[in-house]
């Protein structure tokens, strides 16, 4: 009897899919879905939905049931429950299917030479990619996977800092700072944890069930099983903590040709598996704590079996099954690696030497007790406008979240942004929220940041928010002279104010009269402009020229960006704001004083 076909002879026919011109044209020329309309180059349609999937526009406060045939737009996000799933159709024809208990926010969208790039970021779960053309990148806080194709995978989750790709078809890479692997149809890459190089190996035969269960597309590309004969093949294994080791080779003499027998290469042949033993232990291991994401400096050493060479090749260091880091042996026999453990919690650390030519994989005794506390965290609103507001609108807040040194990661969890009255609440980077102040003032507003299990809440420095009555320009911490001068020393005199405007503020000039508060008609001559030196405030440093027992009148003008001009102090405008009385001051007939300012 014939048998179903096994996951290695799967995968050749995948691969011989993903190279046959004649398979690559049908499948062109019939579209994996149709381009739905959407409002933006970037948009995407939830043409599916199962469970329990919500969505969030850019600024929304809040996370909203996701209503189908729904348009999910540049920087929005889709989550999905414990029973979610959904499947969301880009304008280019691209298909992502979102699996449970996943979230992802939709980035960018750029016009390459290859095509249309699209890039996302996973914040936990897994994704699908269903290519049409051009190219996606999946960022993770622990590499960025890529797909040149059509079909992949992505799984991120944010305990361990894993990432895991397949690559049904087409052409895939997983990188980050510490390497990148380039794979193809029907591999699959993993980084185990921040800082971790990825590796690369195969599809597993449960991988393959789960595409072709959860994406109809995936038969396109994997053939039905058929009957064939009994092979005597052995399945393709997922990425493991042991590498198989490397064996030497012996090369078998050709037989000689004559006699029927034509020439033919020579054939490689294994030796005898290894069969030493090497003792390893470790010989450091610093800090004696840490936090999480804390680099830990591991030194390792392996003694030889007596009389035998000493053992090559490479160490891995384990926390529980965590990996923290890999390195080679020198010609002492040691290794050194340096990595952090992503999560808090109590650890039995382990190395693991993977073994040579002649030597087996051995194992340390485990480092028993190794405790990792949270990692602290700081947080900062880094905006809020707009600023000034009026009173009873909007203001959104933006605030950041960093992992203070030695630690590092990403933190997970929600900040709540307060005037001790009013507040708003956002549960994911990057936060932030809107809400409306209902005092008339300075108002003054922090962040608090929630914590996680591997983080510590923090709260933000205070802020302040200007909250205005109207639209009209407010005058605050007026600096200028109000007194009698009585000398040359004090013709040269500081102007400063505080200048508020909802519309914003355009320019200010200080207004003059030597012996006159009428200000009118307008003198452009008799104003000096004011610069703005930070902020709210404006200031300039002048003489006005007058004489002994000259009076001077003076007043600040402001013009806001919406053309309106206000004053503080003397009359009004014609088509200004009444004010207050004119503010002025003397010169004397002190001696010393001779002639007029400058």
């Amino acid at each position: 009897m014939a048998k179903k076909i096994n996951i290695l002879f799967l995968l050749f026919f995948v691969l011989l899919n993903a190279c046959a011109p004649q398979a690559k044209n049908a499948a062109s020329s019939q579209p994996l879905s149709p381009s739905p309309a959407a409002d933006s180059a970037l948009s995407a349609v939830l043409s599916e939905i199962g469970g329990k999937v919500e969505t969030r526009e850019p600024q929304a406060d809040a996370f909203q049931p996701a209503q189908l045939n729904s348009v999910l737009n540049i920087n929005g996000q889709a989550l999905t429950g414990s029973d979610g799933r959904a499947r969301l159709d880009l304008s280019s024809g691209t298909i992502f299917r979102v699996a449970p208990n996943s979230l992802f926010t939709l980035i960018s969208n750029e016009e390459t030479p290859d095509g249309l790039k699209t890039r996302l970021q996973l914040a936990i779960g897994k994704i699908f990619i269903i290519l049409n053309g051009g190219s996606t990148e999946v960022e993770t806080s622990s590499g960025t996977a890529a797909v040149h194709g059509s079909y992949m995978s992505v799984s991120f989750d944010p305990i361990s800092g894993e990432t895991r790709i397949t690559c049904l078809e087409g052409y895939c890479s997983l990188g980050n700072a510490s390497g990148k692997v380039e794979i193809t149809a029907g591999q699959t890459a993993l980084i185990r944890g921040a800082g971790q190089p990825p590796q690369s190996g195969e599809m597993s035969d449960a991988d393959i069930q789960e595409w072709l269960d959860a994406n109809p597309e995936a038969a396109l590309v994997i053939p039905t099983p058929i009957d064939v004969p009994t092979l005597a093949v052995t399945a393709i294994s997922p990425v493991t903590d042991l590498p198989p080791t490397p064996l030497p080779s012996t090369v078998m003499p050709a037989p000689a040709p004559g006699n029927g027998n034509p020439p033919i290469e020579n054939n490689p042949i294994p030796t005898a598996a290894p069969t030493l033993v090497a003792s390893i232990s470790f010989s450091g291991v610093a800090p004696t704590s840490s936090v999480v994401g804390e680099p830990l400096s591991i030194s390792v050493s392996l003694v030889p079996a007596f009389g035998a060479p000493a053992p090559t090749g490479g160490v891995q260091v384990f926390a529980n099954s965590q990996l923290i880091c890999s390195g080679s042996i020198d010609g002492t026999g040691s290794a050194f690696c340096s990595g952090g453990i992503a999560t808090a919690g109590t650890f039995n650390i382990v190395a693991k030497y993977l073994g040579d030519a002649k030597y087996l994989p051995s194992q340390s005794s485990p480092l028993t007790g190794y405790y990792v506390s949270q990692a602290s965290a700081t947080t900062i609103i880094v905006s809020h406008a707009p600023n000034p507001s009026l009173v009873g609108a909007a203001v959104t807040f933006t605030a950041t979240v960093d992992v203070m040194s030695p630690g590092s990661g990403t933190p997970f969890g929600n900040v709540t942004f307060s005037d001790g009255t009013n507040s708003c609440v956002d549960y994911a980077a990057p936060w932030s929220c809107s809400m409306a102040l209902a005092s008339v003032g300075v108002s003054s507003v922090s962040a608090s940041y929630s914590g996680s299990s591997n983080f510590t809440g923090s709260i933000s420095s205070l802020v302040s928010q200007d909250v205005l009555a109207n639209a009209n320009t407010e005058f605050r911490n007026v600096t200028a002279p109000t007194s009698t001068l009585g000398d040359t020393t004090q013709c040269v005199q500081t102007y400063q104010v505080d200048v508020l405007d909802v519309n914003g503020v355009s320019h200010v000039k200080v207004e003059y009269g030597v012996n006159n508060n009428s200000f009118l008609p307008y003198d452009a001559s008799h104003s000096v402009l004011l610069t703005n030196t930070s902020g709210n405030t404006w200031q300039g440093s002048f003489s006005i020229p007058a004489a002994a027992l000259d009076t001077v009148f003076w007043r600040f003008i402001a013009v806001d960006n919406a053309s309106n001009i206000l004053f503080f102090g003397g009359s009004s405008y014609a088509n200004g704001y009444p004010g207050g009385a004119v503010n002025a001051y003397a010169f004397d007939l002190a001696s010393t004083f001779v002639g007029s300012c400058p």
